[in-house]
């Protein structure tokens, strides 16, 4: 594999594992009395959803989406700032 495009997959990679381990979210609601509610747009995890199945085509597994029953990213309620 060409050098550059290792360094693309390394940095692809190391992209996905820290969205998935950093709770990385693209959009808020207000709760109401200081709570917040971070969760991932359809399209934040369609884009992360792609460049996870890119890696994986190229024989690498990055990150995992943990995920609650009812589909919000964990981590995604409200918490008081």
């Amino acid at each position: 594999m060409d050098e550059k495009v290792i360094k693309l997959k390394d940095a692809a990679k190391a992209l996905v594992n820290y969205i998935d381990t950093e709770n990385v979210f693209d959009k808020m609601a207000d709760c109401g009395c200081g709570g917040w509610d971070t969760y991932r747009s359809d399209k934040f995890d369609a884009v992360v959803q792609a460049l996870k199945d890119a890696l994986r085509d190229l024989g690498v597994e990055a990150g995992a989406v943990s995920r609650s029953p009812s589909g919000i990213p964990a981590g995604g309620s409200c918490k008081i700032q």
